[in-house]
């Protein structure tokens, strides 16, 4: 890889010595550098910017395949001329990718000479490389078939993100698994089984049938990061299905008959008001989408959707604005959309934070690049807990939640870094915490030190487990994996 800077190098740029402990306001030559070195470093790591994401996957549920066909169109980044995707069979195996073409002209994937596998300082993502140059002036396509083998014997198909770990759809279709990169997804769905199956997503879908092939198209109609894309394709038989209309938001549930519905809708009717008061409209067109697996348990967020438990449904929910239409430029900025809305959910139930003390040194977000995946855990404790000191600062829950309506205004679908977070919160209020913030998360030690211990048990809470055994069974299948 030409491009080598290191996450030291970075945080130096993130926090020179001279901001250390330091007030600055937004927008001095300090801060700007910070931002330009980001942006440098993660247009030479990503390379283009894709516009649409086009798949269409043939899945055979009796056999454990998917045939996939995916098209990315895409531009290149300034002063790249070497595109880049991430798609982890092929890091895995050279021949997950049967047919490799670029603008018509068809590559070799097994061949160096054409495609090559790099890594990256600062992060565990590998990236597969373009060999051939292309014109940065000039809008480019790629186009790849590919077999993936599923990981259950359980007829199941779904997106199984964990952006704790950083791990996106990337398994499913070539992508860039970052936050900042949006794109239009167009996904088609064919099934070809004699049972009928069931499907829900992030966006429009459109369904057909002809002979033992089902067929779904799914739109997600704006751009989104493509890790918070979720499809879920199940057996009907083994599932239940309901529509609501809950404060003029359209919800799909598909869940296991075990899930109480009742239940679910009654949390939704109480939850979607408040949030569409506090927040504003429910940010994704299409309503919202969910699959429910059990009672309890976690759950992952999605554009408009979510897989969950149903004791994880209010958490979720909320992260349709902040994670999923509120999007962090890097991952490690990912840490503000779980503490805004562990802070916010928790609040709500009437379980008060104590805000974090000034005297407080992090470094959670500061010692990973901002190239890297995943975020670090404290972000469900310690992250709340700077909401607290945020809303103590603006003078309680109400003024707190005006500012994040502030913000979902005027920045959703916008990527934005920390430091732009706390710039926003300056403009909005005049409030400056930005020493505060420079010395939470950026000034303090290791976190892998900090999050050891008690905290370690935030790390499975998206682990999910969506092929229960009670299902295996009741399926007359065996509880292997």
């Amino acid at each position: 890889m030409r491009h080598a800077v290191c996450a030291v190098t970075i945080l130096a740029f993130l926090v020179p010595p001279a901001l250390a402990g330091q007030p600055h306001a937004a927008g001095t030559p300090d801060f700007q550098a910070a931002g330009a070195a980001i942006d440098t470093l993660l247009d030479d790591t990503f390379r283009i910017d894709i516009e649409t994401i086009a798949a269409t996957l043939d899945w055979y549920p009796a056999s454990g395949w998917v045939d996939g066909t995916a098209r990315l169109d895409f531009r290149l980044r300034p002063g790249q001329s070497r595109a880049v995707f991430n798609f982890s069979p092929f890091a895995a195996s050279r021949t997950a990718i049967s047919r490799l073409v670029i603008d018509g002209r068809s590559l070799s994937p097994q061949s160096d000479t054409d495609v090559k596998i790099v890594t990256v300082a600062g992060t565990r993502q590998p990236f597969i490389e373009i060999q051939l140059p292309l014109d940065p002036a000039e809008p480019h396509t790629l186009t790849i078939d590919y077999r993936l083998t599923l990981p259950t014997v359980y007829p199941r198909f779904s997106s199984e993100v964990n952006d704790i770990r950083g791990q996106g759809n990337e398994a499913v279709w070539p992508t860039l698994n970052t936050p900042h990169e949006l794109a239009r997804h167009v996904l088609t769905f064919r099934v070809h089984d004699r049972q009928e199956f069931r499907f829900v997503g992030s966006g429009q879908s459109r369904f057909s049938a002809g002979g033992e092939v089902q067929q779904w198209v799914l739109d997600t109609q704006r751009a989104v990061a493509s890790y918070l894309v979720m499809f879920v394709l199940l057996p009907a038989a083994d599932t239940e299905y309901r529509e609501w209309l809950i404060d003029g938001v359209t919800v799909r549930a598909v869940a296991y008959p075990t899930v109480n519905l009742t239940e679910a809708k009654a949390r939704l009717e109480s939850w979607l008001p408040e949030l569409r008061r506090r927040f504003g409209p429910f940010p994704a067109t299409h309503g919202l989408s969910l699959f429910l697996f059990n009672d309890a348990g976690g759950g992952m967020e999605y554009y408009g959707g979510t897989i969950t438990s149903l004791s994880a449904l209010r958490h979720e929910v909320l992260h349709s604005y902040f994670g999923c239409s509120v999007v962090a430029r890097t991952y490690p900025d990912s840490w503000y959309d779980e503490a805004v809305t562990s802070w916010f959910e928790e609040t709500m139930r009437g379980q008060g934070h104590t805000a974090l003390a000034d005297s407080y040194r992090g470094n959670w977000v500061g010692a990973r690049s901002p190239v890297s995946i995943g975020f670090s855990t404290l972000a469900y404790s310690d992250g709340a807990s700077i909401m607290q000191a945020v809303a103590d600062r603006l003078g309680g829950t109400d003024r707190m939640t005006d500012f994040l309506r502030y913000v979902v205004d005027r920045h959703t679908f916008a990527p934005f870094t920390t430091l732009d977070f706390v710039g926003f919160l300056r403009e909005y209020s005049g409030v400056d915490l930005r020493t505060q913030f420079l010395n939470w998360l950026y000034n303090g030690r290791d976190p892998g030190t900090a999050a050891a211990g008690s905290l370690a048990a935030e790390a499975e809470r998206k682990k999910l487990d969506l092929d229960p055994p009670w299902i295996l069974r009741r399926a007359g299948r065996a509880g292997r994996r």
